[in-house]
């Protein structure tokens, strides 16, 4: 992975690879708070020991079989209360790369990659504000590629969904230009066009489903996101808006 060389015209152009490491995210946003990090750096490793997820879940990938990396970016264009468009950002641009490859990815709210009832991607954004812009960003992606055992039923990979091995510094370079040019949109024209790719491709989407809501169990349809990132759920005839910790899925 240390040969590689991203396409693209800043993203990944300086990309340092660590054999293993605790977080990606972690040493990328300490960079960032020293200054040493400069926009579009790209830090990827063979295996985490802590790697994270939302909710304070773990990640689970075998070391050299999968990606797992972290960007930094400084979209100081973004208000804070808008921060949620770079995790729609990342989202397509995983969606898109999977896509590439005839495997029909959807979103699970508010940041996994889902392939039917299994995830094969998760995606973990922290953000440095100044004011009300975002100073920096540091976007951390965990792809499932070659592994095909996991230790959860409901995951699944790139191999496991096209019966084949995939090449990871191909699958990398894709990502990363993918979401230089949804970036690169979201700085350009208005975010509406990109909150419709991420509603066509947003799992559950005007469908009915069971959710976790203060320990009750209830069913709800989904309608959409709000510009600050909470799931809008229509319950008895009412729309409600939920944050991550307020809301879980219960089934796919």
């Amino acid at each position: 992975m240390h040969k590689f060389f991203a396409k693209t015209h800043f993203i990944g152009k300086n990309i340092r690879f660590l054999p293993e490491c605790h977080s990606t995210n972690d040493i990328l946003m300490h960079q960032v708070k020293l200054g040493d990090a400069k926009d579009g750096d790209v830090l990827i490793t063979d295996f985490q020991t802590k790697g994270r997820g939302q909710r304070g879940n773990t990640w689970e990938s075998k070391p050299g079989e999968n990606l797992m990396f972290s960007i930094t970016l400084r979209p100081d264009f973004i208000k804070a209360q808008d921060q949620f468009l770079l995790t729609v950002v990342a989202s397509l641009a995983l969606c898109d790369t999977l896509e590439f490859y005839n495997i029909r990815p959807a979103i699970k709210w508010p940041n996994d990659i889902y392939v039917g009832s299994k995830k094969i991607a998760g995606i973990l954004i922290e953000c440095l504000l100044r004011g009300t812009s975002i100073e920096n960003s540091v976007v951390g992606i965990g792809l499932n590629v070659n592994q095909d055992i996991f230790s959860e039923a409901y995951a699944t990979s790139m191999k496991m969904e096209i019966s084949r091995m995939m090449g990871r510094e191909e699958t990398l370079s894709r990502i990363l230009i993918s979401l230089e040019k949804f970036y690169k949109q979201l700085r350009t024209e208005p975010s509406t066009r990109l909150m419709e790719l991420y509603y066509s491709r947003l799992l559950g989407l005007s469908q009915e489903r069971k959710f976790l809501v203060k320990e009750e169990h209830i069913s709800g349809v989904i309608k959409g996101v709000d510009s600050v990132g909470r799931l809008e759920v229509l319950i008895d005839g009412k729309v409600q808006k939920f944050g991550l910790k307020e809301i879980k899925f219960l089934g796919l």
